[in-house]
C-alpha cells in the first residue's frame, strides 16, 4: 500500500493500533517520545514468543514498521493517528504542532476513550 501511517505513541493503545495498520500491509511511522522506549519492540516479540503472531506475520508487521523519534517525519504520511496520554492539553499540544508540521491535506486523527473530539479541536 502506498498510504503512510504515523502513530504518535507507543503506549498499549498505540501498539495495538501499529500492529493493526502494519498487519494490513500498511507502512507505519511509529513516533516515540524517547530513544531508550522499546515497549513496541518489546510487545511485538512476546506476542511471537507467545505464539499469537506466526514468523510470517510477525516479519511482515516489523517490516512495515519504521520507528523514529522525530515528529517532523510526521509530514510524509497521509494519516496521522496521535496516541497519547489522555491528558487534554498535551493532545491538543500535540495536534497543534502536528497541524503545524503536516501539510493541509493530511489527516489527523485521535484515539482517545474519554476526551470529547470537540474539546480537542
Amino acid at each position: 500500500m502506498n498510504i503512510r501511517v504515523a502513530v504518535v505513541g507507543n503506549g498499549l493503545m498505540g501498539r495495538g493500533v501499529i500492529q493493526a495498520y502494519a498487519s494490513k500491509g500498511f507502512h507505519v511511522l511509529s513516533i516515540k517520545r524517547r530513544e531508550d522506549d522499546n515497549r513496541l519492540l518489546d510487545y511485538l516479540k512476546r506476542e511471537y514468543d507467545r505464539e499469537r503472531l506466526t514468523k510470517e506475520e510477525y516479519d511482515k508487521i516489523l517490516g512495515n514498521i519504521e520507528i523514529t523519534t522525530d515528529l517532523e517525519q510526521a509530514a510524509t504520511c497521509q494519516l496521522v493517528i496521535e496516541n497519547i496520554n489522555e491528558i487534554v492539553e498535551q493532545k491538543q499540544e500535540l495536534l497543534k504542532k502536528l497541524d503545524e508540521i503536516c501539510p493541509p491535506d493530511v489527516i489527523l486523527a485521535s484515539n482517545t476513550s474519554s476526551i470529547s473530539t470537540g474539546k480537542l479541536g
